[in-house]
């Protein structure tokens, strides 16, 4: 958020610094770094104020913390156990269609009809 000219000039009297805006979530003055969203207005102090989650650090694995030295580059968890545990976790968040009628679940796409036409007209 954007500082008024009167905060601004209490900040330069007692800090001596020269700053125009604050986090949009818990209002700590911004210096130089920043987080934003491209395409998005809001400017944060960290990323735990822009995406309210704690980040994951790279070369941890994402399950169980552990590091992941000596393992692909892109490698997010440990092994299998530590994927399946998180894809576990994260299934709240898609719909369960277990126990649901054939009939009634969504089609993802309509089917291609490979160049064949069933009424026999080229």
């Amino acid at each position: 958020m954007k500082l008024t000219v009167e905060q601004s000039r209490k900040i330069l009297a007692e800090r001596g610094w020269c700053l125009a805006e604050a986090c949009d979530k818990c209002g700590k003055l911004l210096g130089a770094v920043r987080y934003t969203i491209r395409a998005k207005a809001g400017e944060w102090c960290s990323a735990l104020c822009r995406d309210g989650v704690e980040p994951v650090p790279i070369g941890v694995c994402h399950g169980c913390g552990s590091a992941l030295t000596g393992m692909r580059r892109g490698t997010k968890f440990c092994g299998d156990t530590c994927r399946k545990r998180d894809a576990k976790r994260n299934a709240k968040d898609r719909p369960d269609y277990r126990g649901m009628a054939l009939e009634s679940k969504p089609l993802t796409e309509p089917g291609i009809g490979l160049g064949y036409s069933a009424t026999g007209a080229a």
